[in-house]
């Protein structure tokens, strides 16, 4: 440990000693936030402490605040928090899990701006985290890009998670007494960002979230927000008053429609925007799904090298400086005829290093060498394009990739035995589906998919078990019509805009279902339950973002199935795990009259 690295006086003392300091990653007014290692879970965490002289009053109460509503929380894209309360010395304190990454605002100075479809992409992720958050009735009002870290892993993918729910307010009547904790005329974060109710100083809303999101996923297109001006009471009366300059938006990214979800997310009035995350993110998938094929890449031109710094956040509305050794990468673009030989280097390169892997593959499957069990990361050439999904055990992952039918047909010759396919928000067509068929896969997510009433009539006769089919524009409700021919159907998702509920009436005749989830289908009433009470079977149902079923009716179908639990919400309901609802054991299909039985 060097001069700088000695520990400070302030580095708090936690159960005798458990932390122990690896480096001061900022301080603020409140207080500051530490890498210090886990000496009992051997593992690097983030402290979090409040000032001493803050610890009483307002900002204390905040900060617990901070502490409950975060601890409440359970998604993939929001930092967890492993521990809080007052240290040795009395100071607050909060223990998160350390994620190597560099803070959106930074990693823009850096790097510039995204394209639109992987701002998009990352949108998604936010929107999907603080869907997590109003489901569990908390609210962020600071979402801003210094409070969500960009992590890229080993593959390149990029990942983006939220932290400092700092202002975060639990949103349920039970609560309203901390409402007071802000005072009259008091605006919380930072001016760039919050909704124009916030700037006003009134109640927030999860429409003050997705405003939020709007300003940031503008940001991520155009390299500055929305609005801004050297005055903080212009930027005030910008955000109260002046039209979001989306145009900038349809001139950069003309291939993918930024422009109508962040002028939809920025209305003025909170009614006028989507009414939930959920909504917004189905914008989101509409928007992907709507590219061309050729059109249809996340791929970003960074550095092969892993981040050269560590987890960076920020305490307060300060910004925290990028550490010394950090490079600033250029944003400067290459000339045309640059970029032409460039990617024709690239293509060349990936084309060779493709055939070098494949024919090392198939020379091993000729050798009958023992078959790998660790994960099989492949990678497609398209073009200067690189195209990546996970190829893992039994399961296919192309969540979010493009190219998705090259990817099916390239695992389809390289295992015959994939059992769980997840293609949500992918590109995935009806080319895919012979291959999944054959796989004799139990497992199928094609959530925003591309896949049309084609693709499932040719899935009649598979041995599926698990099956989503939400958010998919191109088919119609033929495709309903489908689903009583998969025999051994026992968990099934679905939900477009288009259905109405004559259109449910096969779900009647789908006896073997165990489990069922409708979301996302507004233009469905209460009279779609009937078909649903049909279901002699049914264990779990789950219903949500379908305005049109009211809670009287949803009560009625408890009172008349009390055998059923039954999940309403009025928001959408989150993606099913891989892990979850979807085992992977190899047990025998029970034959029909079995499941009848």
């Amino acid at each position: 440990m060097t001069a700088d690295e000695q520990q400070p006086r302030s580095f708090p003392t936690i159960n005798d000693g458990r932390y122990e300091f690896l480096a001061e990653l900022g301080k603020g007014m409140a207080g500051q936030v530490f890498k210090a290692r886990d000496t009992v879970l051997r593992k690097n965490v983030v402290i979090k402490t409040l000032h001493s002289d803050l610890a009483s009053g307002e900002e204390l109460q905040r900060f617990q605040r901070e502490a409950k509503a975060f601890s409440s929380l359970d998604q993939p894209h929001i930092l967890k928090i492993l521990d809080f309360g007052l240290s040795d010395d009395q100071v607050p304190y909060l223990v998160m899990e350390f994620v190597d990454g560099r803070s959106l605002d930074i990693y823009l100075k850096e790097h510039g701006a995204f394209q639109g479809v992987e701002a998009l992409v990352l949108a998604s992720q936010i929107c999907e985290a603080m869907q997590h958050a109003h489901s569990r009735k908390v609210l962020h009002r600071d979402l801003k890009p210094s409070n969500l870290l960009v992590v890229e892993d080993k593959r390149e993918n990029l990942h983006i998670y939220i932290l400092d729910f700092g202002l975060a307010k639990v949103s349920d009547a039970r609560s309203a007494a901390i409402s007071t904790l802000t005072k009259p005329g008091q605006l919380l974060g930072t001016a760039e960002y919050p909704s124009p109710e916030q700037a006003s100083a009134l109640p927030c809303t999860e429409a003050s979230d997705i405003y939020s999101v709007g300003c940031i996923l503008f940001e991520m297109v155009s390299g500055e927000p929305p609005f801004h001006a050297r005055a903080l009471l212009e930027v005030i009366r910008q955000q109260k008053e002046a039209e979001p300059p989306v145009d900038v938006l349809r001139r950069i990214c003309p291939e993918v429609d930024v422009a109508s979800i962040v002028e939809r997310a920025l209305k003025k009035r909170p009614e006028d925007r989507f009414s939930s995350m959920a909504e917004m993110n189905e914008a989101i998938a509409a928007a992907l799904d709507a590219l061309p094929p050729s059109q249809g890449t996340i791929a970003r031109a960074f550095d092969e090298s892993e981040p050269e710094t560590e987890f960076e956040t920020e305490f307060d509305s300060g910004h925290l400086p990028a550490p010394a050794e950090a490079t600033a990468v250029s944003a400067r673009k290459l000339k045309p005829e640059v970029m032409v030989v460039v990617a024709g280097l690239v293509a060349l390169l990936i084309f060779t290093i493709l055939a070098i892997v494949i024919t090392a593959i198939e020379n091993k499957e000729a050798e009958k060498t023992t078959p790998v069990t660790k994960s099989d990361l492949y990678e497609l050439a398209d073009g200067a394009d690189l195209l990546k999904g996970t190829l893992s055990e039994k399961r296919l992952i192309l969540s979010r990739a493009y190219n998705a039918d090259q990817s099916v047909k390239t695992a389809f010759s390289r295992r015959k035995d994939v059992r769980v396919v997840d293609a949500s928000y992918s590109d995935l067509s009806d080319q895919s589906i012979p291959y999944i068929k054959k796989w004799n896969a139990f497992s199928l997510i094609l959530t925003a998919t591309r896949i049309t009433d084609k693709g499932m009539m040719a899935l009649q006769g598979s041995s599926l078990r698990h099956l989503c089919i939400d958010m998919t524009p191109n088919t119609t409700p033929t495709s309903i019509a489908v689903l009583p021919s998969l025999d051994f159907l026992r968990s099934l998702r679905i939900g477009n805009g288009y259905l109405e509920d004559r259109d449910l009436e096969p779900l009647a005749h789908c006896t073997q279902l165990l489990e069922l989830t409708i979301t996302g289908s507004p233009k469905l009433s209460d009279r779609c339950l009937e078909y649903v009470a049909e279901l002699p079977l049914l264990q779990t149902l789950k219903i949500g973002a379908c305005a049109g079923i009211t809670d009287s009716g949803v009560d009625s179908y408890r009172r008349m199935h009390p055998s059923v639990a039954v999940t309403y919400s009025r928001t959408g309901i989150p993606m099913p795990s891989l892990s979850d609802g979807i085992p992977m054991d190899e047990e025998p299909l029970p034959a029909q009259h079995e499941i009848l039985d």
